[in-house]
């Protein structure tokens, strides 16, 4: 790959990564800010933008030092490495843990009566569980004596889906039924359950309530299919080129396209990245209260520059040979 080609995926994977943490510290701080957002499902909405702020600042930057070919040290790609583990295992796990508090809200009605403070406890264990499967990571990292010899490795192993990372198939065997199959396959059948009770109840008897818990299934219901989309491809071509580094007898018999590798991680930038676009427009508080912020902050601006919008009342009125 030429250097030019080098620069230009780097800078693309820079932009990326701009967006999805200024999306999602938007996101984050307008729940913890705005007394309107800070609902239940809000807060499941906050830690997922955790994840996917975590997903942009150690993963597309794992991503560009392996654009880039630069060398690191091999503590700082432990730590990368764990640390995009751990960020994509919690956004995972988020999103079943709404799943779940979903289904209850609309299923289980009558006996599910959440707290915000249940709710925060029940995010804090997820988190705390998916740094506890990280730790599987001190078994997987165990590099060879030359190049424990030396303070600095090769970038493809800073970042987990970049480079030929040798016979570690057991591990993306492992991520790919806890990370991603189990909790996909619980949200699908979760969310059809409570669409379904929800367009029944509503043939029974419509109101605006039963609307808008609609609307909400729905978002929920797209992110998940935004989540297989993202993360299915990456998945099935990192297991089948692991198959391919066990069977062959030669390393010229692995030839994995390069850019196949950089699409991988395109995709997953591509999910923290419409993750934040799909809340804000499903979610109509939100949208209000970015509206409202959005016009406080044209006011701030044109009070700050003594800009005055001109009067539209007829008495006023000034034709343009006066005004120059």
């Amino acid at each position: 790959m030429t250097k030019i080609c080098q620069l230009a995926i780097a800078l693309l994977f820079a932009i990326m990564q701009a967006v999805i943490l200024i999306e999602s510290a938007v996101v984050f701080f307008f729940i913890l800010c705005r007394k309107s957002l800070r609902t239940v499902p809000n807060f499941y909405i906050a830690s997922l933008s955790v994840s996917d702020f975590l997903v942009g600042a150690f993963f597309a930057t794992s991503a560009i030092i392996a654009a880039l070919e630069v060398d690191v040290s091999g503590g700082w790609c432990r730590f990368i490495i764990t640390m995009e583990l751990w960020s994509y295992t919690a956004g995972s796990v988020s999103l079943l843990a709404l799943a779940i508090d979903r289904y209850r809200a609309t299923c289980r009605a009558l006996r599910y009566r959440p707290t915000p403070f249940s709710t925060v406890c029940i995010i804090a264990l997820v988190w705390f569980g998916a740094c506890l499967y990280c730790l599987r990571n001190v078994i997987r990292f165990e590099i060879d004596d030359e190049n424990n010899e030396t303070s600095h490795i090769s970038p493809v192993w800073c970042n987990t889906f970049l480079g030929k990372q040798t016979l570690d198939l057991h591990f993306r065997v492992l991520d790919f039924f806890v990370v991603f199959l189990t909790p996909g396959i619980l949200m699908s059948v979760l969310y059809f359950k409570v669409y379904f009770q929800l367009k029944t109840a509503f043939v029974i008897a419509p109101t605006s309530s039963f609307m808008r818990k609609r609307k909400t299934v729905k978002m929920l219901i797209l992110q998940v299919c935004v989540f297989f989309v993202s993360w299915l491809p990456v998945y099935l071509h990192d297991i089948v080129r692991e198959i391919q580094i066990l069977t062959s007898t030669s390393t010229d018999e692995i030839k994995t396209s390069v850019g196949v590798e950089y699409m991988e991680v395109t995709f997953v930038l591509a999910h923290s990245i419409i993750n934040p676009i799909i809340y804000a427009y499903y979610n109509t508080n939100f949208s209000r209260e970015l509206t409202l912020v959005r016009r406080s902050l044209k006011r701030y601006f044109f009070r700050k520059n003594d800009i005055h919008p001109i009067s539209m009342d007829p008495s006023t009125k000034t034709t343009k040979e006066t005004v120059c």
